[in-house]
């Protein structure tokens, strides 16, 4: 009986040390994705928002999935936008 105690008790805490290294990743994840957002809302090219992110601490293959997936989002949400402003423009005719 002992030993099932044990057992469920270090379950449980690597449970919750998983938990909460999800927790820290997701974290890490908002913090450089909305740092990376930032610089391209201020005008920064993509080459040197990788770039900064590389001299940050990133692998150059993180940094660049980083910075491709912001374009990309940028890119839908221009296109949604143009669409919004087309349907617009042919509302008022």
């Amino acid at each position: 009986m002992m030993y099932v105690t044990l057992a469920l008790s270090i379950y449980h805490s690597w449970e919750n040390l998983m938990n909460e290294k999800a927790k820290n990743e997701e974290q890490l994840v908002r913090e450089v994705y909305g740092y990376a957002a930032s610089l391209m809302r201020s005008g920064e090219s993509s080459y040197k928002i990788e770039k900064t992110l590389v001299e940050k601490g990133l692998p150059q293959d993180v940094a660049r999935t980083v910075v491709r997936n912001l374009e990309q989002e940028r890119s839908r949400q221009m296109t949604q936008a143009n669409r919004d402003a087309a349907l617009r423009n042919m509302a008022v005719g």
